[in-house]
Parts: C-alpha cells; sequence; structure tokens
C-alpha cells in the first residue's frame, strides 16, 4: 500500500498491488495454483481408495512392551555415562561407559533385552554389571 495526493491536497491510501513489486510474482501465483489443485486430486484420488496414513505400529499388550522399567534402564545409563569420567579407577570408569553405553540402547530394536544380552554386549560378568547398577543407583 501506498500513499497518494488528490487533488484537494489530502493523501489516501492507495492498493498496491504485488505484480508492481516484483514481475515474476504471476508466474509464482500460478505455480502456487497449481500446486494446490494437485493437492486436491491427490486428496480427492486418496479418498476414493480409502488411503489412509500410516501411522507408527503400536503394541499390543503391555507385557509386549515394558516401557516404564526400558526408561529406568535408560536413564540408569545415562547415570553410568555421568559417572564414567568422574570416577577415578580406569577399570571401574571403563565398566561404567560400556554398560552406560548398552543401557541407554536396553530395550530397543537391536539394543540388549535383558542380563545375557548386556554380558554379551559389555564383556562384564552378570556380578560386576549389577555391583555397577548397585554403585550407580547410590
Amino acid at each position: 500500500m501506498g500513499w497518494e495526493m488528490t487533488a484537494g491536497g489530502k493523501y489516501v491510501r492507495e492498493e498496491i498491488e504485488l505484480e508492481d513489486y516484483d514481475p515474476n510474482a504471476q508466474m509464482v501465483k500460478r505455480e502456487v495454483q497449481k500446486a494446490n489443485a494437485n493437492r486436491k486430486i491427490a486428496a480427492a484420488r486418496n479418498k476414493s481408495l480409502n488411503v489412509k496414513r500410516q501411522t507408527s505400529p503400536k503394541p499390543l499388550n503391555k507385557e509386549e512392551v515394558n516401557e516404564s522399567n526400558d526408561i529406568k534402564m535408560v536413564r540408569l545409563g545415562q547415570k553410568m555415562l555421568d559417572l564414567a569420567p568422574k570416577e577415578k579407577n580406569d577399570m571401574i570408569s571403563n565398566a561404567y561407559s560400556k554398560l552406560g553405553d548398552a543401557l541407554t540402547r536396553y530395550g530397543t530394536d537391536f539394543g540388549p533385552k535383558n542380563v545375557k544380552d548386556l554380558e554379551k554386549r559389555t564383556g562384564l560378568n552378570q556380578r560386576i554389571i549389577m555391583d555397577l547398577i548397585k554403585r550407580a543407583q547410590q
């Protein structure tokens, strides 16, 4: 919008079109109209074919995925990763980082699901794993 002086000396607003500023505006408008038309055509086609948006699959029941325990283990793993650099003993520090890293993936598709998996992934035996977990919980 711009201002224009009338014959009586008063200023009035003048409507300024987008084309006054940008010579390509007409082309851009046409492209937007085409895109909107294509979107409407696709929506109508999907509706006629009963195509629904894909959503992520949800677990069937609570036995299938016990999220509360998984989250506890992940948080414990994060705590171990925080404790590892503060530990003075290098062997314990390395064990904290190995176990903490494995626990942050606990319950995921490729992560450990139980203590036996943790033993395989970290190279630590069950007694050491349980001891490190107890130390981290304190």
